[in-house]
């Protein structure tokens, strides 16, 4: 069974201070302009500390985009409104965590979906796919909805 939560308050509240930006050792900094944006966006946010991780070198090694919050998060741009689309990239992104446990940051931006309908799309995909507990941000423009799923 999968509990899904609504804690954008207590993110909020958590904006306490200035964070900065940290590239871990040989990031590709030119290919990773999209993660790069979102970790700057995180920082203005939630006033964190952000790692952003280089690809594995290991062929067919996916690895999470971010250490925050001591977890591993994925990013995943989502510019579809179509839901297999968006069960996709969440069924992916939990697979990147899986083994890190950590969060999903996903980015409706490109979307033509409003928020709120991102929001119900996601928690369609979330109840299918859940592999274990992990905080979803869904970001549109500047808003957001941080979930939290509970399994």
């Amino acid at each position: 069974m999968v509990t899904i939560i609504d804690i954008t308050s207590e993110y909020r509240k958590n904006n306490t201070r200035i964070g900065s930006i940290v590239l871990e050792n040989n990031y590709e900094y030119e290919s990773h302009q999209d993660e790069i944006e979102t970790a700057k966006w995180l920082v203005s946010c939630f006033g964190v500390d952000i790692v952003l991780l280089k690809e594995s070198s290991k062929q067919r090694e996916e690895k999470p985009d971010y250490l925050w919050k001591n977890k591993y998060w994925e990013r995943k741009g989502i510019n579809s409104s179509k839901h297999n689309t968006i069960d996709s990239r969440i069924r992916k992104a939990y697979s990147q965590i899986y083994e890190k446990r950590g969060g999903i940051i996903l980015d409706f931006t490109q979307s033509a979906l409003k928020l709120e309908q991102a929001i119900k799309e996601v928690k369609i995909s979330v109840e299918k796919r859940a592999k274990g507990n992990a905080d979803v941000i869904i970001k549109k423009n500047k808003d957001y909805v941080v979930l939290r799923v509970v399994k």
